[in-house]
């Protein structure tokens, strides 16, 4: 069991694990089931890690845990209950997908959420409200998911020569619901996937559920074959399929077992890149066919059932903390800072005041409307990569400095930017390079102002931000999740 351990006070922590029955789950038992703490101690926002021992758990038990750490004695608070259930056998995706438990001894976790979901939660995303409920085209990405759903009717035909002409001539139909969960991951510092330290930080799972619907020809006569293609840049290794490519099975056979699971390694020595950039498309394919009275079937149109998502792997040096991991490069990445946090709030409510705010309140002209880095804002923030040599962090820190020192400051408080130094529209720069008033300066206390700084970086790191990669800022008005 893997959670995130963090301290206020940056002290090691030790990480305690309760695992009971699911009581949702009827016939399987009631109670705690194992209960246990760390032998070792966790470096604070490192992932702190406790085993199960062998024999407690059977196969198909569907379970709840929870966890906490304990720093200098003190216990932090348990964590929410999250449920699994246990697959020692094939044939079904694992469950839970890979959402990592964070854990505080006293400040909210900053441990980072993958949002892995399985396929029946996909499926269950894809379909309206109300009733009766009906399927919808879902296509969705995340940063670290792709999920894609849809119940497709699918006419099914045999070609024919008529007077020396080639016809098609229908020959039945068939329905089948088909769903697509691409995971990617990041790693820790020895590049190990944080979600399943047996895989790596580049490793990249494929997961298919089919399930045929509605009456068909004969189902064990028609065909749904589901299947992976890959092209990576700048080589075929930073996108190789591990294993199968494909699932060759009747409509009898999935009904018998609805899923497929594919993996793809994105190897970090296949790039020279700087970073070992590196870029996988994957292409998720069915193609729908078989036999009639001997005759071969096919469909109408395979391209209906393909999609290409596009996944960035990069192990960047810089990131050593995470190191190695991949992102799906259509997934918006998001950074929440929170109104009501003992920890950031300060800094939470000067960004809100910034997006509204359009008084200038400092002499220069500094500060106007804020429109960029939140949503239904403007466009995105643009993260500036290497600070150390590029010009424009320099720049953005200098006016800043100028701009503060026309501020009065109280003891304990540090200058806050927004939008930050460390960004191409710090300053106030706009898409041309100019320097605008679109730019906020104030004082707060130093904890606050220290505390957002260093959630930025974990998020640039954990969402593997490089050269001028997009991101958004959200102000939640409530207090920081405590897991």
């Amino acid at each position: 069991m893997y959670a995130t351990v963090t301290d206020p006070e940056s002290r090691s922590s030790t990480l305690s694990v309760e695992v009971e029955h699911d009581p949702a789950a009827t016939g399987q038992g009631s109670g705690l089931i194992w209960s246990g703490t760390s032998q070792n101690t966790f470096t604070s926002g490192s992932e702190g890690n406790v085993s199960v021992p062998a024999g407690k758990l059977s196969d198909g038990w569907k379970l709840r845990w929870r966890a906490r750490a304990t720093a200098g004695g003190i216990n932090g608070a348990w964590s929410p209950w999250s449920t699994f259930t246990i697959k020692t056998a094939g044939g079904g995706q694992p469950i839970p997908s890979g959402k990592q438990t964070t854990q505080s001894t006293g400040a909210a976790a900053s441990g980072v959420d993958l949002e892995h979901i399985t396929t029946e939660i996909c499926r269950k995303e894809g379909w309206t409200a109300g009733s009766p409920r009906k399927p919808v085209l879902h296509n969705q990405y995340r940063p670290f998911t792709w999920c894609f759903t849809w119940t497709y009717g699918v006419t099914l035909y045999r070609t024919v020569i008529d007077n020396g002409v080639k016809k098609k001539i229908p020959m039945g139909f068939t329905q089948f619901t088909a769903t697509t969960v691409i995971l990617t991951r990041i790693g820790n510092y020895l590049a190990q996937a944080v979600d399943d330290l047996s895989r790596h930080s580049r490793d990249i799972d494929v997961w298919y559920k089919i399930e045929p619907e509605g009456v068909s020809i004969n189902d064990n006569d028609i065909m749904l074959n589901a299947n992976i293609t890959t092209a990576g840049d700048p080589g075929p290794g930073v996108c190789a399929v591990d294993g199968p490519s494909s699932r060759k099975a009747s409509r009898a056979d999935w009904k018998s077992n609805p899923y497929a699971h594919f993996k793809i390694e994105s190897k970090t020595g296949a790039s020279p890149l700087p970073n070992r950039i590196g870029t996988c498309k994957i292409a998720p394919y069915i193609e729908v066919g078989g036999y009639l009275n001997g005759k071969l079937l096919k469909d109408e149109d395979v391209k209906n059932f393909h999609e290409e998502p596009a996944v960035t792997c990069d192990t960047s040096p810089k990131y050593r903390d995470n190191y190695g991991g991949c992102i799906l490069a259509k997934g918006n990445r998001f950074l929440t800072y929170y109104e009501k946090s003992v920890n950031h709030g300060e800094v939470a409510r000067h960004i809100k005041s910034a997006f509204a705010n359009t008084s200038k309140v400092i002499p220069g002209d500094y500060l106007e409307y804020i429109v960029r880095g939140a949503v239904g804002r403007g466009t995105a923030l643009h993260r500036i990569w290497e600070e150390e040599n590029d010009p424009r962090y320099r720049e953005n820190v200098n006016a800043k400095n100028r701009a503060c020192a026309l501020l009065t400051r109280s003891v304990g408080e540090q200058c806050d930017e927004y939008p930050f130094a460390s960004v191409k529209e710090g300053a106030g720069r706009n898409d041309a390079g100019t320097f605008t008033a679109n730019i906020s300066y104030k004082y707060l206390s130093q904890p606050h102002n220290g505390r957002a700084g260093t959630a930025l970086r974990w998020f640039y790191q954990r969402y593997r931000l490089l050269e001028e990669d997009p991101f958004w800022i959200l102000i939640s008005p409530g207090g920081e999740p405590t897991s």
